[in-house]
Formats: C-alpha cells, sequence, structure tokens
C-alpha cells in the first residue's frame, strides 16, 4: 500500500501536469505537513506559487525553507531573485542564509551576487538621502524572519476544516470590493462546493468581466472537468476547463507577450541602446519576440516602470475580453503607439516621468488606444447577459461531470 506522503506526492504532479495549480499547492501543503522535510514538496510549491503569480505567497515558503535545514536547491536562487526583487533587504539575507549550504562553485556566485546588490542599497540610500526624502527613509521593508511568520490561505488546511473555509469566503463573494480576493482564496481549496461557486462568477450579471475570467482561471487551476458557461459582452462562452482556447492562466497570450517587448524594442531605438533598424525575432515556436542579447542590453537601461506597467495593462486586457483576443502582431505598430499613449500617461506618477517623444496616433491607433483603456476601467460594467439560470440544467449537467476528478476528497481528508 502507497504510504500518504508518497500518495498526496504524486497526485500533487499528476494534477501540475495537468495544468492543475490550485488543487497541486493543496497537496504539495498537505504533503508538507505529513513530512515538514519533503523538499520537493517544498520546491514544487515555491515553482507551482511563481507560476501563479503569488509573489507574496512565493516570498514567504522561500522565507521558511531557507529558515529550515532543507537541501540545497540551486533553482530557488532564481525564484528569489525574481520573488524579492522589490526587497533587496530580505533577498540579501535569503542569499546569505542560503549561501551557507551551498556548493562550493555556487557559494562564490552567490557572494558576487550580495555584494552587488549591498552595492545598490547604498547608492538608493544615498540618493534618498540627498533627495531629502524622510518618507522613503522611514519605510523600511519587512525582514525575512517577519516574512516567514505572515500567513498564507493554505495555513488555514491544519486550522479549519473545509466547510469552515467555504462559510467564510462565500459572502464574500457578493461583495464587489472582495470577489477578487474571494476567488483567489478558492484556487486553493478544490472541491464540489468551490467549483459551484466559481461557476456561479463565471456566468454572473453583476460580476465584472476581469473576475469572471479569474474564476474561470480558478476553475481551471481546480482541475475541473467538463465545459463552463461565461457570460460576457451580453454573450454566452463556453470553454473546455482541460483543454481551453486561448489557454487560462496569468502569463500572457503569445500576442500580447510580442506588444510588451515592441514597447522594450521602441524604447532601445528611441534611446539609441540598439540600432534603429532591428525588429522583433520569430522564434523557433512562431513566436514574436526580443532577441535575448536585444532584452538584455535593454533590461540593464530602461526604467523598469515601463516594461512592468506595460505587461500589468496586457494583463487587464487579457482579463477583461477573455476569450477575446486581439490579432495584434498584425498591426502591432498601432498598437504599440496605442500602448505608449497609455504608458505616457501613467508615467506622470513615477520618479521618472515620460520624455521620449511619442509615435503618432495614426490608422486605427486611436481605436485601439480606446480599446485598451476600456480593460483599465476601475469598474467595467457588465454588459447585458441574456438569462442565463443560475440553476439550469445544463450547469447542473455540467457540474455532475466534472465531479469524477475533484480533489473533494484530499480537501475533506485532514
Amino acid at each position: 500500500m502507497e504510504n500518504p506522503i508518497s500518495f498526496h506526492f504524486n497526485l500533487a504532479v499528476d494534477y501540475i501536469n495537468r495544468g492543475a495549480l490550485g488543487a497541486a499547492s493543496n497537496l504539495f501543503y498537505r504533503t508538507i505537513m505529513l513530512d515538514p522535510n519533503h523538499y520537493q514538496s517544498w520546491v514544487s510549491l515555491i515553482f507551482g506559487l511563481g507560476i501563479m503569480k503569488e509573489t507574496g505567497d512565493q516570498q514567504i515558503l522561500l522565507a521558511r525553507y531557507a529558515k529550515r535545514e532543507l537541501p540545497y536547491v540551486k533553482e530557488l536562487i532564481g525564484s528569489a531573485l525574481s520573488a524579492y526583487k522589490h526587497n533587496p533587504k530580505a533577498l540579501m539575507e535569503w542569499l546569505r542564509l542560503y549561501s551557507e549550504r551551498a556548493e562550493e562553485k555556487d557559494r562564490e556566485m552567490l557572494g558576487h551576487i550580495i555584494a552587488d546588490i549591498g552595492q545598490m542599497m547604498a547608492k538608493n540610500a544615498e540618493r534618498i538621502h540627498a533627495g531629502n526624502n524622510p518618507d522613503k527613509e522611514s519605510s523600511e521593508p519587512p525582514s525575512l524572519d517577519e516574512i516567514a511568520e505572515h500567513k498564507i490561505y493554505l495555513d488555514w488546511i491544519p486550522e479549519k476544516k473545509p466547510e469552515e473555509i467555504y462559510d467564510l469566503i462565500e459572502p464574500l463573494l457578493d461583495l464587489p470590493q472582495s470577489v477578487d480576493m474571494a476567488i483567489r482564496m478558492l484556487t486553493y481549496f478544490p472541491g464540489l462546493r468551490a467549483e459551484k461557486m466559481l461557476r456561479r462568477i463565471c456566468r454572473s450579471e453583476e460580476t465584472s468581466n476581469k473576475s469572471k475570467t479569474r474564476a474561470l482561471i480558478a476553475l481551471h487551476w481546480h482541475g475541473a472537468t467538463g465545459n463552463a458557461k461565461l457570460i460576457k459582452f451580453g454573450d454566452s462562452f463556453v470553454v473546455n476547463l482541460q483543454k481551453p482556447e486561448p489557454k487560462l492562466g496569468h502569463h500572457l497570450p503569445d500576442a500580447y507577450s510580442a506588444l510588451v517587448d515592441w514597447v522594450l524594442l521602441w524604447w532601445g531605438k528611441a534611446n539609441g541602446v540598439i540600432e534603429g533598424d532591428q525588429q522583433l525575432e520569430t522564434s523557433p515556436s512562431g513566436k514574436l519576440e526580443l532577441g535575448k542579447e536585444q532584452r538584455q542590453v535593454i533590461e540593464s537601461q530602461i526604467n523598469p516602470n515601463i516594461p512592468a506597467a506595460a505587461e500589468s495593462i496586457m494583463r487587464e486586457t487579457y482579463l477583461h475580453y477573455y476569450p477575446r483576443i486581439a490579432p495584434i502582431v498584425n498591426e502591432i505598430d498601432e498598437w504599440g503607439a496605442a500602448l505608449l499613449n497609455i504608458l505616457s500617461a501613467f508615467s506622470q506618477n513615477w520618479e521618472e516621468p515620460w520624455k521620449f517623444p511619442l509615435p503618432e496616433l495614426q490608422g486605427g491607433s486611436g481605436l485601439k488606444r480606446e480599446w485598451l483603456l476600456k480593460a483599465l476601467l476601475l469598474k467595467d460594467a457588465s454588459e447585458p447577459s441574456g438569462e442565463p439560470e443560475e440553476d439550469s440544467e445544463e450547469d447542473e449537467d455540467l457540474e455532475e461531470g466534472s465531479t469524477e476528478d475533484s480533489t473533494e476528497g484530499s480537501t475533506d481528508s485532514k
């Protein structure tokens, strides 16, 4: 008979292979509860949180991992560099602590990274002091010890029964200001009741378009099977939860990633960082993207707010309009001019405002700008959505068909 640790871990890996990141996270956490030294579950959970863009939770798990006597896994360094990039103090603490268990060849490399971070922190402190900005000096980021003590939603597993968790979450789904937080909570607790709640959000007339897409992603990450009905723009869409098209997740569609790369390339040309005749390259997989060397040169000099804001705008666009994905690549210059115009307006809130001449909004650029801006509205009113019955036969059939592979059993086992 398979022991519980192997059972939970192997089932989690199976869910990962199916793209069910929420169900897998639940099971990896349960494996850690059974064996706190099962480092494969720690590492898998940390990597999964990175894919899910749960940076805060990833920081907490990385801090807990570093503070325990767990094996050195080189790949975690990349996760830490990404997760703590806005908290260099915690990053340096993590690297110092983690380097103690590193192999000799990696210890030297980590020493160089720590030294570079120290120099960067010293320069930032000098700049803040020179600018007489006491507010920035007093806003001390949390230390690694403090981060490790923070709670994540998965910490509810040993503290609450599944029905108690669902009772806590369900009322939050009815409030516009808390629905996204509730969906995020549900992501980690798959089960039939959670699935019904998420399906109800997908076809709700009151819920925003972005929240509906987030609920759809949560269903996919639960490993739910069958189809889900999505009501948007006065139309009804049917999405295959096992093989959704377009893909569901927090990674941008290829066309949207290409537009972000176009912005980087435009900036590189405008600032003389790269030659003016260079274009986006076509990768072996057919994607239009920046070349590796181009990216490294540009990212070393560009204001990081620009690519971060561009990616954020395109993610909001994806969430609002899914499953409709604009064919951006065919008119990428017009889309790029539209996105640059929005970034220029955003930059008024940055320390380094926009100072580059913008391309003119020619052709369809103006309409494309309005299309992007609509996705950025804080309250995107739901369009008329037909008459989806909350407990229609079709939806009951979908829910019944999806329970076969539900992780309700693993969620309920305490």
